[in-house]
């Protein structure tokens, strides 16, 4: 399952509790339906279906970026996966995170304004 993606240099699980860390080697976005950003240090708690208490993952909605709070399959027949960033649940296909895919570091894009103050320029432009 790709839910993180390469580069996990160290991970730590605690099989009483669930809970987990992950460290991947930098800091990095991958694209899927919407781009999702990752830290250095993700974690959380592993139960049957579900991923809770999740840090270190962010997902963009429109010119927005949102924590992940959790990661939930409700029937894993259905195909899909759903995102919980607290406000709504964003829905993927499982078959997004068949295997772990290349995430591209921060480092290595090119500097970019970020897409709120670009909205807040042209809205206030406008008026």
């Amino acid at each position: 399952m790709g839910l993180l993606p390469k580069g996990v240099n160290n991970f730590i699980i605690d099989s009483e509790t669930g809970r987990f860390e992950v460290h991947i080697d930098e800091e990095c976005d991958e694209k899927f339906e919407s781009e999702i950003h990752y830290t250095k240090n993700i974690s959380g708690y592993l139960s049957y279906g579900k991923i809770g208490a999740l840090s270190g993952i962010q997902a963009q909605e429109l010119f927005l970026w949102f924590d992940v709070k959790g990661i939930n399959v409700d029937v894993p027949s259905s195909g899909l996966i759903y995102f919980d960033v607290g406000v709504v649940y964003k829905r993927f296909s499982l078959s997004l995170f068949e295997t772990p895919r290349e995430c591209v570091a921060l480092s290595d894009r090119a500097p970019v304004i970020s897409e709120v103050r670009v909205l807040f320029i042209l809205v206030f432009s406008i008026v």
